[in-house]
C-alpha cells in the first residue's frame, strides 16, 4: 500500500513579485503575490502595521520547525 504524503510544506508557492508602494511617509518595497491588486497590498500593509512589534526574540519551538525529511516526521 502506498501512502500519499500531503503537507503544507510540499505545496507550491504562489508567484510573487517585488512592488514599490507609496505610503504616507515613504516608498516601501514589498514582496507580494502577483495576483494581488495594489489596493490589497496597501490594505495588507495597513493590517501588518497594527501588529505588535515587541515579540520576544529566541529560538523557534521544535514543534513549529519543518523536518528536513518530511517522511521522518
Amino acid at each position: 500500500m502506498r501512502i500519499a504524503l500531503h503537507s503544507v510544506f510540499l505545496a507550491e508557492k504562489p508567484a510573487t513579485q517585488t512592488r514599490e508602494v507609496e505610503r504616507a511617509a515613504d516608498l516601501v518595497a514589498v514582496l507580494a503575490p502577483t495576483d494581488w491588486t495594489s489596493a490589497r497590498v496597501e490594505a495588507w500593509l495597513d493590517w501588518a502595521a497594527t501588529l505588535p512589534g515587541d515579540y520576544p526574540r529566541g529560538e523557534t519551538p521544535a514543534a513549529l520547525v519543518a523536518p528536513a525529511d518530511p517522511l521522518l516526521g
